[in-house]
């Protein structure tokens, strides 16, 4: 009779605190559950900062480039009408401005590669008269470990010889060539023997670095989204 009395006094004592445990858990949860909602959108609040601030660091990044490049091209343009308009402000002689080498294609079945040549000829000469000659260019570079060049008047480079050019003012100049699978191109030259009337102007030689000249596909990409 005893045991029985404890039993079911601390049954009823049990069953007694059952609904301050129920209320103690619930509150539990609910605290749970708003520190949870909480947390769960200050992390989406700093997920889309983080994204936005990727983002404008994309186009921060995107517009530098874009102005570099708008920089650039205003500088060849403003150097293009210098040189045409005010050559009495430029060192006196025949140049090549604005020289680009753009790759023109996939590679063919046999490994060479096209290549398209752009620049423009010019005088800075105070007194203008029609200047003419004759340009030479010669790629010259290494292929297997061995000194090796491709010129004008090759099956690769300007076949029918040196570029004939004859202007007062500006000569735009545009033609592809190809260069061999194995052929690492460095450098180009330019010779020519310049001449107005028929008196000899000058002895005309320039050097371009390739990869200064070369155009990358970013680059191209960049000339057609400006319009240019």
């Amino acid at each position: 009779m005893v045991g029985l009395i404890i039993g079911a006094l601390m049954h009823h004592g049990f069953q007694g605190n059952l609904p301050y445990q129920l209320e103690k858990a619930r509150a539990t949860q609910t605290l749970l559950n708003r520190e949870n909602a909480r947390l769960t959108t200050h992390n989406a609040t700093l997920e889309a900062r983080l994204l936005l601030s990727h983002e404008e660091l994309s186009q921060a990044l995107t517009r530098e480039k874009t102005l570099r490049a708008e920089l650039h091209k205003a500088s060849e343009t403003v150097a293009f009408y210098k040189n045409v308009m005010a050559p009495e402000q430029v060192t006196d002689g025949f140049i090549i401005d604005g020289l680009q080498i753009i790759p023109a294609g996939q590679a063919t079945d046999d490994g060479r590669r096209l290549f398209q040549a752009d620049f423009v000829l010019l005088q800075q000469i105070n007194r203008r008269a029609v200047i003419k000659g004759f340009l030479n260019m010669c790629v010259v570079g290494q292929s297997e470990g061995k000194a090796h060049s491709v010129c004008a008047g090759s099956p690769e480079l300007l076949p029918d010889g040196p570029l004939k050019y004859r202007f007062k003012f500006f000569q735009a100049v545009s033609f592809e060539f190809v260069l061999p699978a194995s052929f690492s191109p460095e450098y180009i030259d330019f010779v020519s023997d310049v001449y107005q009337y028929t008196t000899k102007r000058q002895d005309f030689f320039w050097q371009a670095d390739w990869q200064s000249v070369l155009q990358t596909p970013d680059d191209v990409a960049s000339e057609h989204a400006d319009g240019h």
